[in-house]
């Protein structure tokens, strides 16, 4: 799962929103740290679930950070909760990567973002299936790929 977090994490630009969707323990926050660990140029950096702090901040560069937000804890997130959380601003000037973000109220949700649906098999839960669904033109069209 690292692979492919540190994998598309080589399509990301700053402003570019990724949810990561997905049962407990299935690999959402292994995404988050090869993607990370990928944009930091940093193998060894801690990257650990968000899940009782809310957001981790890491800085790729001076002028963009990363922000791997875990909402798990949270029943609905709304504008003001997204203003507290710093969320608007990660959303447009950094790169953020979100679990539970059904968490969101549909008014927060970007039209444009890439969610990525991990999903176990039904016989074997060592196994993990992958499927990437692209919102909005930056992430459908052809520069994207």
């Amino acid at each position: 799962m690292e692979q492919l977090g540190a994998r598309v994490a080589g399509q990301c630009r700053r402003g570019d929103v990724i949810f990561l969707k997905g049962d407990l323990g299935c690999g959402k926050t292994c995404f988050a740290r090869g993607f990370i660990r990928e944009r930091t140029q940093n193998a060894a950096m801690q990257v650990t679930s968000p899940t009782y702090l809310l957001v981790n901040t890491y800085e790729q560069s001076e002028s963009t950070c990363i922000y791997h937000v875990d909402l798990y804890r949270l029943e609905s997130v709304g504008e003001q909760d997204m203003a507290a959380l710093g969320l608007v601003d990660a959303f447009t000037n950094g790169l953020s990567l979100v679990e539970w973000s059904e968490r969101l109220d549909e008014a927060s949700v970007p039209s444009e973002r890439l969610d990525v649906q991990i999903t176990y098999d039904d016989d074997d839960d060592s196994v993990r299936y992958v499927s990437l669904h692209p919102f909005g033109p930056r992430w459908t069209s052809e520069s994207a790929h």
